[in-house]
């Protein structure tokens, strides 16, 4: 005789819960921070727009010291402000460069791909890179123009030349100047996002910038007047009020037959708008193609 043996039922262990491998706003950025770093045209175009902004202020600001001691130059304001604005149009095509190449190199590499697996959301990847290259050409164009302050100060001081530290108008050109290239930096970076090519973006940047606006202005000024209505909201054209004496903005207004007259910072938020606008289209263009 047998007996019928039962097999307790065995219940199955839980499965090892799946780590949480999203990566979070701060690593993304991490990351983001030392791609910057690590990609050789960072070191250049840094280098070169540091030394193209000092070096052109010096230049101009011996320039005009000479000039002042035949007294052919005009009051346009605290002498030492002026040099500035001419460092910052040329300091603009390096940061250009920069900008572009943040976020484009990873598309001509596929490297793009990598970071898109690694945050499928996609969009923090771009807020990332938009805010490394903000903080860093802030903080350089910052550093270089209060440097190049000091040295057009010591230039021209025996022209009467200084500056008031206190001053308003000293303090916001100073700001300014390095808000402005900040901004055009992300400009070019935020057509890099929409346009995902080295070329085409710099292209693009370059020739509107530096070419189309000056075109359009000398346009307004001596052919098509009603261009006037226009020209003020140009990126750069509007963003360099902030690099403006007040004499400047006033003589710079006092020539629009239209009366569109625009402030210092009513200029930098015409360019800030550009730069959100372009940067919302490139957001867009990364959520719903392909990289």
């Amino acid at each position: 005789m047998s007996t019928a043996t039962t097999t307790p039922a065995t219940t199955p262990s839980p499965q090892p819960a799946r780590p949480d491998l999203r990566l979070s706003p701060l690593h993304v950025l991490r990351s983001e921070w030392l791609k910057f770093w690590t990609v050789r045209s960072t070191y250049w175009t840094l280098a070169l727009t540091a030394a193209v902004f000092v070096g052109l202020v010096v230049a101009v600001s011996f320039g005009m010291r000479a000039l002042s001691a035949q007294q052919q130059v005009n009051e346009a304001g605290p002498l030492p402000l002026i040099p500035l604005s001419a460092g910052a149009q040329l300091a603009m095509i390096p940061l250009a460069v920069l900008g572009v190449l943040t976020v484009t190199s990873e598309y001509s590499t596929g490297m793009i791909r990598a970071s898109l697996t690694a945050v499928p959301t996609r969009l923090p990847v771009l807020w990332a890179k938009a805010t490394v290259v903000a903080v860093v050409t802030l903080v350089l164009t910052l550093v270089t123009v209060l440097l190049s302050a000091v040295l057009a100060s010591a230039i021209l001081h025996s022209t009467g030349g200084s500056l008031d530290a206190g001053d308003p108008q000293v303090q916001r050109i100073v700001l300014g100047t390095a808000l402005y290239l900040a901004t055009t930096t992300l400009f070019a970076f935020s057509l890099g996002g929409l346009l995902r090519h080295s070329a085409a973006a710099l292209g693009v940047v370059l020739t509107l910038l530096l070419v189309i606006e000056n075109v359009l202005n000398l346009l307004a000024q001596v052919v098509w007047k009603w261009l006037q209505h226009v020209t003020p909201f140009l990126p750069a054209s509007a963003g360099s009020r902030l690099t403006m004496t007040e004499q400047q903005l006033t003589a710079t207004n006092d020539a629009n037959l239209y009366q569109v007259h625009l402030s210092a910072w009513q200029g930098y938020a015409v360019l800030v708008a550009w730069v959100v606008v372009i940067l919302a289209f490139a957001a867009i263009r990364l959520r719903s193609r392909d990289a």
